[in-house]
């Protein structure tokens, strides 16, 4: 069951409220459960009547839906062209990272409502009448956000203004240490480690037919057909193959296949995609596959983390210092359903344009800019919700990850009789 929104009231205190509370902030401001609430509506209320002010506005609601996050906003202010929110808090004048934390919260809500940049607001102490301006800059965390981060075992990702992957605050360590041992032992196990290459292989190449034949349905293009009928070839052979060797020539071959058939659909939105060219990028669509590649790595990572396997020790890709093997393991049957799906839709609805990347020495890379669309665009698939094949429920996407991760881990330690890739219909 997915968590209910967040009310933004109780960010700091990261509490969750029943959704009954969502209507009653969307939709009304009476029968609220908390006084201290009720008390601050009248008040507002009350401002609200003796003020004049045409840049001054009252008891505003905000929500964001792609943060979880709903709350009441005591007041916005215009400024030189500036929204700027303000909230009213009893007592004097201090410096609580509480009070700053809820603001910048409200902040955002606001910004998602009216596409607009909220660079700052204002905390109004009532019994001290003083106020203090807040200024909204790069996201830092606070030392007690990293503390729920750690309870909750969420990952804290620093990752620079490029989108570059810069370091990782990681909650306590799995303590299964037995699940490690069966790890490197089933790593060192041949005939184990071939079935689990072949179910890596098998799924990519299901999920990357499947994503091009729902194409092919729309569109009918001779080279959608083409590259379906080589998929089928490759998994008739993926299925039979009796080594690794063999399994990474019919991937390599599918592959190109495939991509040859996305290169199509890329084109038909504007975006030439010769081949596919990792380091570095030398396109625009192969610039926006690598960074949600990046993107996808890292949470596949941070599920078998959190699965207490070792991301490091992989039976596919073969291991070399700083690669997350079993990390590209394990992505590699989500790279069409997650990463791929997620390039076409920005494409195909004009998200994004060749406008929104740029080329410096050869090297093309997203905008600033741009880069935020993809990232929400990038939390959208993963909240999309979707069966599991083999648990026979409904799940997000980032559960759907983090159930093959302690999937893999239960065929690892022998309470699965095997790993089954997860495939879309």
């Amino acid at each position: 069951m997915e968590k209910p929104l967040l009310p933004v009231t109780a960010v700091a205190e990261m509490e969750y409220c029943p959704r009954s509370f969502w209507y009653q902030v969307a939709f009304g401001r009476r029968k609220l459960s908390n006084e201290h609430i009720a008390e601050g509506l009248e008040q507002d209320e009350a401002r609200a009547e003796r003020s004049d002010s045409p840049n001054l506005i009252y008891g505003v609601r905000a929500f964001s839906e792609e943060l979880g996050l709903i709350g009441y906003l005591d007041a916005v202010m215009t400024e030189a062209g500036e929204l700027v929110p303000v909230e009213y808090k009893k007592g004097k004048k201090k410096e609580s990272e509480t009070d700053k934390l809820t603001l910048c919260a409200l902040a955002m809500c606001i910004e998602e409502t009216t596409g607009r940049v909220v660079r700052r607001g204002y905390l109004y102490y009532t019994a001290s009448r003083t106020q203090i301006e807040v200024s909204f800059t790069d996201v830092n965390a606070s030392s007690s956000a990293m503390r729920f981060f750690m309870q909750e075992g969420i990952d804290l990702v620093f990752m620079s203004a490029h989108g570059r992957f810069q370091g990782r605050l990681q909650a306590q360590s799995p303590r299964n240490i037995m699940l490690r041992i069966a790890q490197f032992q089933r790593w060192r196990d041949e005939a184990f480690a071939q079935e689990m290459c072949r179910a890596f292989v098998i799924g990519k190449i299901r999920n990357m037919r499947i994503l091009l034949q729902r194409q092919l349905r729309k569109l009918g293009l001779a080279v959608l057909k083409e590259a379906d009928d080589a998929m089928a070839f490759a998994l008739r052979l993926a299925e039979r193959a009796e080594s690794k060797q063999l399994l990474l020539g019919i991937e390599g071959t599918a592959s190109a296949a495939y991509f040859k058939g996305l290169a199509e659909l890329f084109s038909l939105e504007g975006f030439d995609f010769p081949t596919r060219t990792r380091r570095p990028p030398l396109d625009p669509a192969n610039a926006l596959l690598s960074f949600l590649y990046y993107l996808l790595g890292k949470d596949v990572e941070s599920a078998l983390l959190a699965a207490g396997l070792d991301p490091y020790l992989g039976f596919y890709h073969s291991l070399k210092y700083g690669r997350p093997a079993l990390a590209l393991d394990l992505m590699e049957e989500f790279r069409p359903v997650i990463a791929d799906s997620v390039a076409l839709t920005l494409i195909r609805k004009r998200i994004l344009t060749p406008e929104d990347f740029k080329c410096t020495l050869g090297v093309w890379e997203i905008k600033d800019g741009a880069r935020k669309k993809v990232y929400r665009a990038y939390e959208e698939r993963l909240n999309s919700v979707a069966e599991h094949p083999v648990l026979g429920r409904k799940y997000s996407a980032r559960r759907i990850i983090e159930a093959q991760a302690r999937l893999m881990a239960k065929v690892i330690e022998g309470d699965w009789p095997r790993y089954e890739p997860y495939t879309i219909r």
